[in-house]
């Protein structure tokens, strides 16, 4: 949800290390979440001026929407 969350704050999308400092995550753990995230075509790479950029794509948007919206993650009321 963070990283989601994170890509969908930047305006074209988040590098990776603005990801791994934003969401507290190592390279190897992060980048094992962003593929499982393209996979799931959650989110999406853009690659501008050499860099790669991840951007959250409308699926992902709605994900994080539902995710947000019931307090899937990150509540008190969460037993998990």
């Amino acid at each position: 949800m963070d990283i989601l969350r994170i890509a969908k704050e930047e305006q074209d999308g988040a590098k990776i290390t603005r990801l791994i400092y934003k969401a507290n995550l190592n390279y190897r753990i992060a980048k094992d979440i962003l593929d499982d995230l393209i996979e799931k075509n959650l989110v999406e790479v853009v690659e501008s001026e050499g860099h790669a950029y991840y951007r959250p794509t409308s699926k992902g948007l709605q994900v994080l929407e539902l995710l947000e919206k019931y307090g899937i993650f990150g509540s008190k009321r969460n037993p998990f």
